[in-house]
């Protein structure tokens, strides 16, 4: 945590990113606020504008990940045994297998891509979905 005074609080790593656990992904996330505060420093001096930046950067990303997850724990729960469901994740498999660059399961997006932001995953999970 970072602070310059009444208001002026920047609150970054795991402890900012109070989301349920079904991605596992809060640790990362923390690591990500590491990089981008980090990219951060490395264009400016001035605090103020850098939090803000910072807060700009990375509040999209928090919240699709919050919603990452808190999706996933829904997918968990209720459609594992599901017919459909199955299916529809033996075709997105196999649709990686044959275009890797062009089709990436969510999951994978999420969980093993360190160049995916969680905002544009949310978005292309979503346009995948359809």
């Amino acid at each position: 945590m970072f602070s310059l005074g009444k208001n002026k609080t920047l609150l970054i790593g795991d402890a900012a990113h109070a989301i349920v656990p079904f991605y596992g992904q809060g640790m990362n996330a923390g690591f990500e606020d590491c990089r981008v505060l980090n990219q951060l420093l490395d264009h400016s001096s001035n605090w103020v504008t850098l939090f803000s930046e910072f807060q700009k950067l990375r509040k999209t990303d928090t919240d699709a990940i919050a919603k990452l997850a808190l999706d996933n724990f829904i997918e968990m729960r209720d459609l594992v045994a599901d017919a459909k469901f199955l299916l529809r994740k033996k075709i997105e498999g196999k649709l990686n297998q044959l275009f890797p660059e062009k089709w990436i399961p969510l999951y994978s997006m999420v969980t093993f891509s360190d160049d995916i932001r969680y905002s544009d995953a949310l978005a292309i999970g979503l346009k995948q979905k359809k």
